[in-house]
């Protein structure tokens, strides 16, 4: 009887671990992230100036999330990085600095949670952005100012559970980034930035 006891207590205790033991995600939570992002842009141009390039770099994020549902969530995020711009020649193949510019897209996503009740909780989500461009330096000084976009966004990520409020977060988004770069009123390129923004963070769910 004790060894059957047993044996029954290992099962159970297993399939909690293995499934999730962790509260279940409802309607009305809020969950509160905060993240390091490696921002890796895929720029291109075309123009005047089409070989144009942006560096990758290193933010942090802060993120919010209201759950209409256990499965269906909208998430607010925002992130401010800043890139240097360079000019490649086409002849001699030499780089040129042109400078650097901050930028800013507020995003948000409407997302989809796969297992709301497991300790691994993956989840899909798309939305838009709005990109602000600011605090222009070097050569990117004296242009016009790069102008602000629309794109759209998709994400794919996973929250692992340590506790009923809180989780170790995975998050890898695609952001469609573009601006038109011009001086005195003539446009001289248009430049897609389109980076990919790996994430890794906590969260705190209530």
């Amino acid at each position: 009887m004790q060894k059957r006891y047993l044996t029954r207590s290992i099962i159970i205790l297993a399939l909690l671990v293995i499934g999730g033991s962790h509260t279940l995600a409802a309607e009305g939570d809020w969950l509160v992230r905060g993240r390091l992002l490696v921002v890796d842009p895929n720029a291109s141009s075309s123009g005047t100036l089409n070989t144009l390039d942006v560096d990758s770099n290193f933010t942090v994020e802060v993120d919010v999330s209201y759950f209409f549902t256990d499965r269906i969530a909208i998430e607010a995020i925002a992130a401010t990085t800043s890139h240097t711009v360079t000019l490649r020649d086409v002849d001699s193949g030499e780089v040129m600095d042109l400078g650097s510019a901050s930028l800013l897209p507020p995003t948000v996503l409407l997302q989809y949670h796969f297992v709301p009740d497991g300790s691994i909780r993956p989840y899909i989500g798309a939305g838009i952005n709005y990109t602000i461009f600011y605090e222009q330096s070097g050569m990117l000084a004296d242009l016009d100012g790069l102008d602000g976009s629309f794109g759209l966004a998709a994400q794919l990520g996973v929250d692992f559970m340590l506790s009923d409020t809180l989780s170790f977060n995975v998050d890898l988004k695609y952001i469609d980034m573009s601006t038109t770069v011009s001086s005195n009123g003539t446009k001289l390129a248009d430049l897609t930035i389109d980076p990919l923004v790996l994430g890794f963070g906590v969260g705190w769910r209530f």
